[in-house]
């Protein structure tokens, strides 16, 4: 009994001098974020080539991440829709990620003209998934640097519920 609880001492002792000695330094650990509210070039309907770098979409409407579709001049708005961003990154960066806080109601997001994630499923076979935060790498072969970095984000919003529905990112 006395050696179990020996041991049993030993083992707390140990755990406490580890949990001790884990640091966090910010300065150096800290993982940089950047917010792309926008503003991104935004369109209704649903074309394929719109998630190509060399569509010209110099014509879209403007509207910003941070609102949805609806509050943007698209009231009652239902269907597909596309949003492309162009970034450029810097010189140095380390791995990528794309982190989407909600979107109303499926999407699909494209990096240079590929498609790198996606949540529920778009037309013909629409299908809503009600999840609000997704986080989605973007492999390093996509960021080459020096070079802008196209998002595109295909959504679609059911037009079932367009009249109380928000639309988009």
């Amino acid at each position: 009994m006395r050696l179990r609880a020996f041991a049993l001492l030993l083992g707390l002792l140990s755990l406490s001098a580890t949990a001790r000695s884990q640091v966090i330094d910010l300065d150096k650990d800290r993982v940089p974020v950047t917010e792309l509210n926008g503003p991104w070039r935004f369109h209704t309907g649903d074309y394929a080539a719109w998630s190509m770098p060399g569509f010209d979409d110099s014509g879209w409407s403007l509207v910003t991440a941070d609102k949805p579709w609806t509050e943007q001049g698209y009231k009652g708005y239902g269907g597909t829709a596309w949003y492309r961003l162009s970034v450029l990154l810097p010189a140095r960066h380390g791995v990528l990620a794309l982190y989407l806080p909600g979107v109303t109601d499926s999407f699909q997001i494209f990096v240079n003209g590929r498609l790198i994630g996606q949540q529920g499923e778009l037309p013909p076979h629409s299908r809503v998934v009600l999840q609000n935060r997704i986080l989605i790498p973007i492999h390093d072969d996509l960021a080459a640097i020096g070079r802008p970095m196209l998002l595109a984000i295909r959504a679609w919003a059911d037009p079932h519920r367009s009249a109380n529905a928000r639309g988009g990112i």
